[in-house]
């Protein structure tokens, strides 16, 4: 009761509280799921949680819309326009028609379309790569005449494997990359050791052969002969290589620390030019928009406000000061509980604020440890066990990152309903068989 008591008195304990009851409701429940969210993020910040110190509820309000990802969001809502556009354009049914040349199984085909999925994911952002990745293999997953949840949940997941191996693949690489001053080589080779690319990349061999081992060997049955396809418009497919050439040129470029809407306004200008080009051959942009899966974009922007609720209490901070109290100064225990421990709380928590949250303390660990303010060896051990680890957590529950719960959406739109627990079945041994590689490579190189 003690317990109780103490913990009540908390300033964290209404935003853990309401976190808690919301991400239950999620995992029981598939309706109304933003809007219960949504209701949480209103008592937070009625109760004040918000609201910097003096300041009203209108500040608290403020200071939440602040902290928002609006990128992800703009990033979500666009390059669902422009993928809507792509699938009526009849071009990933032709792309589903090449993989299935290529590959003798249904399994194979399932497979070739995660690597393919993957691949993308280390140029372009995760959620755009599954949005234009999804389309192709739902028309493979109906001509093929199989399921497409452990389609889908597999490109998702392996969408947020590669996307931690590059500056440009994900957002946490982007805040990795500005709190340690690296560039987009520097993800390839560090100080002269092969870097975070390679350590992913072992990964991948894992992950790949596990998704084929547990899911995809089993359909073996032969891959249906391709029909022909007639494209109605090549226009969609150009917008969306423009759109990602755009935005792996734009990741590129350094910028402060702080909020970054640039990848954000690339992907809203394409939709606009997509919606224009839509109208001038007389479609209807009213049905289009109101087509989009627009309760994914409001469930992400509730879990940012909730995840930053937690940032703003200090429990993620608290969690920090209590591995600082477990470890001492083992540097093997250290990296060993900073890994393995985002990977469980980025299966909950949103990698991007808990990324951010947790590098500066990562490194102040290190710098205790080394006694150097300088960045070591040890240093970079510890960030880039933090990117692994937060990174492909995310890969085991639909709400651990922005890619699953817009692939989970989409599944829900195409009339299948993927529950919690059957997502963790693809999502923890995915996570696993990737995850051990990494962390043992980056402590044999960086330890």
């Amino acid at each position: 009761m003690q317990f109780v008591n103490d913990f009540l008195d908390k300033t964290y304990a209404p935003a853990v509280l309401v976190f808690l009851v919301g991400y239950i409701y999620i995992c029981a429940s598939k309706k109304f799921r933003a809007t219960v969210l949504w209701i949480g993020v209103v008592i937070l910040l009625v109760l004040g949680v918000y609201r910097p110190d003096g300041g009203g509820m209108p500040a608290g309000a403020w200071n939440l819309l602040r902290h928002i990802n609006w990128n992800v969001l703009m990033i979500l809502a666009g390059a669902m326009t422009v993928a809507e556009l792509f699938i009526e354009s009849k071009v990933p049914v032709l792309l589903a028609d090449v993989i299935v040349r290529h590959m003798k199984t249904v399994g194979g085909a399932a497979l070739g379309v995660c690597a393919m999925s993957s691949f993308l994911s280390a140029f372009i952002d995760n959620v755009t790569t599954v949005l234009i990745v999804a389309p192709v293999a739902l028309v493979l997953a109906k001509r093929m005449k199989a399921s497409p949840v452990p389609l889908i949940i597999g490109l998702a997941v392996s969408s947020n494997l590669q996307g931690t191996a590059t500056l440009i693949g994900d957002p946490p690489s982007l805040i990795l990359a500005n709190g340690l001053g690296l560039d987009f080589l520097d993800f390839f080779f560090y100080q002269g050791k092969p870097s975070i690319f390679w350590a992913v990349q072992l990964g991948a061999v894992g992950s790949m052969l596990a998704l084929w081992v547990l899911f995809f060997r089993k359909y073996r049955q032969p891959a249906a002969a391709p029909e022909e396809v007639k494209v109605t418009s090549w226009f969609p497919t150009l917008l969306l290589v423009a759109m990602v050439v755009a935005l792996s040129a734009m990741s590129t470029v350094k910028v402060p620390h702080g909020e970054k809407f640039v990848n954000g306004a690339v992907c809203v200008i394409a939709a606009i030019i997509g919606l224009l080009w839509h109208r001038g051959r007389g479609g209807s942009t009213r049905k289009l928009l109101f087509g989009l899966d627009l309760s994914t974009v409001a469930l992400l922007a509730a879990i940012f406000a909730l995840a930053f609720a937690l940032q703003e209490t200090g429990f993620i901070n608290e969690i920090a000061k209590w591995i600082g109290g477990i470890v001492g100064g083992s540097k093997f225990l250290t990296f060993t509980v900073i890994v393995w421990m985002s990977v469980v709380f980025s299966a909950v928590i949103d990698n991007i604020p808990y990324t951010a949250v947790m590098l500066p303390t990562v490194l102040q660990i290190a710098t205790k440890m080394t006694g150097s303010e300088t960045f070591t060896g040890t240093h970079i051990l510890f960030a880039f066990g933090l990117l692994v680890g937060a990174c492909l957590g995310g890969n085991i529950s639909p709400v651990g990152a922005s890619a699953n719960i817009v692939g989970v959406g989409l599944l829900r739109r195409n009339g299948h309903d993927v529950g919690f627990w059957k997502f963790v079945s693809m999502g923890l041994p995915f996570t696993i068989t990737a995850t051990v590689p990494a962390y043992l490579f980056i402590w044999w190189l960086w330890g």
